[in-house]
């Protein structure tokens, strides 16, 4: 769009996606997708976040991450970028999917699809509110998805 980056940054539901990029280009898509039809607003946020934008931040993260230890995790960890399980014996492939992700867009949608196909049943909103919960919801409406918001016992309920 008139030479600006305009990239999807969130694939968060069916029928839900959010676009990064610079200014211009966002506004413009903006206006067109209100012309289509569809129903769309800009997210105040303080960056192009998951866009080329933002490659200088991606190397100052991995110069940073450079220097960490990476260990063999213990348990299943997913991607936001790839929608799927790092590979458990390949510590060095989530230090360089923790630096992609900064220019990447984040697939939600598909990573929860991808949880439930690996046989999740419950998944767990720790932050205040219901807006994952509401995206689950439309990405599939049997998965139980427990909030921060609805005090529990034990995850197990």
């Amino acid at each position: 769009v008139g030479g600006g980056v305009l990239v999807p940054a969130n694939f968060n539901a069916p029928g839900q996606i959010v676009l990064s990029g610079s200014l211009d280009a966002c506004e413009a898509a903006l206006g067109a997708a209100e012309e289509a039809g569809f129903r769309a607003k800009t997210l105040v946020v303080a960056g192009a976040f998951h866009s080329s934008l933002m490659a200088p931040a991606a190397g100052a993260m991995a110069s940073c991450l450079s220097e960490a230890v990476f260990s063999e995790p213990r348990i299943t960890v997913w991607s936001n970028v790839s929608a799927a399980p790092h590979p458990i014996d390949d510590p060095e492939h989530i230090r360089q999917s923790l630096v992609e992700q900064i220019t990447q867009p984040v697939r939600w949608a598909q990573s929860c699809t991808g949880m439930i196909e690996a046989g999740s049943t419950l998944f767990l909103e720790l932050a205040p509110g219901r807006v994952l919960k509401g995206l689950m919801r439309r990405t599939d409406r049997n998965a139980k998805v427990v909030t921060n918001d609805e005090p529990t016992t034990t995850p197990a309920e």
